[in-house]
């Protein structure tokens, strides 16, 4: 990975992070920086404006796919899924195309960033092992549904389409 660039995001949204997680990254950017990579903090400052495009527009396209199975089926759902998927049902048109439009805005800012990086680094999940059942996660002292906990931080470059790659 010599002469590699990794783009780390510095922004506090970014930074809230399980303390476990947080020190087995940062030991692997130094391994990463030890091999010849460069790393070097980058700034999301629309990253919550993202994560809402991402939940508006992702949310509507799940509610799509599944609204048949979801009006025979409901039962076989997990009710918190069931919930999201319905939830999703109740975006407007009028939000949905605006998400649509805000997502190229956005793109068009991680595209800059990416001209100058060769990849961006985050955790791929900011807590460890969840014991089975939990449903919540204190994250920062806000405490989240544990689907979101799981994916805020991959959520902004999932939701924009840009490629994303998990390494162990």
């Amino acid at each position: 990975i010599e002469g590699l660039s990794i783009g780390v995001p510095s922004d506090p949204y970014f930074q809230v992070l399980d303390e476990d997680v947080e020190k087995s990254f940062n030991s692997s950017l130094r391994v990463m920086e030890n091999l010849g990579a460069r790393v070097e903090d980058v700034s999301f400052p629309s990253a919550e404006s993202a994560n809402a495009v991402g939940s508006t527009l992702m949310g509507s396209e799940a509610s799509s796919v599944h609204e048949l199975n979801l009006s025979k089926r409901a039962q076989d759902y997990d009710p918190g899924l069931r919930n999201r998927l319905i939830t999703g049902s109740l975006i407007t048109a009028q939000a949905y195309l605006k998400s649509l439009r805000l997502r190229k805005v956005l793109r068009n800012d991680v595209s800059s960033i990416l001209k100058r990086l060769d990849v961006i680094a985050t955790p791929t999940c900011p807590i460890g092992g969840v014991k089975l059942g939990k449903l919540e996660q204190d994250l920062g002292g806000t405490v989240l549904p544990l689907i979101a906990a799981c994916t805020r931080v991959t959520r902004l470059l999932k939701a924009l389409r840009f490629p994303a790659r998990s390494v162990p």
